[in-house]
């Protein structure tokens, strides 16, 4: 059942915040100076064409998040990868729903196949 309320995505814009430590922090074999925090605005449009934008952010925690005998630097580069390709699929995404339904085709439909996907072509193109 549609309701007036629904939204979809239209449009997601993304970026990276470089942010240095204040004091370096060791977490399990990295000693880490800096992280990126990954910045997103969503644009959403409901069935009567306006439009509205949120924002979220979040560190790439690489070594809280990742933990691999991979370097810092290519588990970073391989979440970078991944940010942009989850901003590409959010402005895609064309189900309509309230925020949790969204969400959750989002993670149902999306996610899976994506991040599969995406860790095996990263760990294939990064040498151990």
């Amino acid at each position: 059942m549609s309701h007036s309320t629904d939204i979809r995505p239209v449009a997601a814009t993304h970026y990276f915040l470089p942010v240095s430590n204040r004091v370096p922090l060791k977490f399990a074999r990295e000693v880490v100076n800096r992280v990126n925090c990954a910045r997103v605005c969503l644009r959403l449009r409901d069935r009567q064409g306006r439009e509205a934008e949120g924002w979220g952010e979040t560190p790439l925690s690489v070594t809280w998040v990742w933990p691999s005998s991979l370097t810092f630097e290519a588990c970073e580069r391989a979440m970078i990868a991944l940010t942009r390709l989850l901003a590409e699929r959010w402005a895609r995404f064309e189900v309509t729903g309230d925020a949790i339904e969204v969400g959750y085709a989002f993670q149902r439909q999306v996610l899976p196949d994506l991040l599969e996907a995406h860790i095996y072509i990263q760990l294939q193109n990064t040498p151990l």
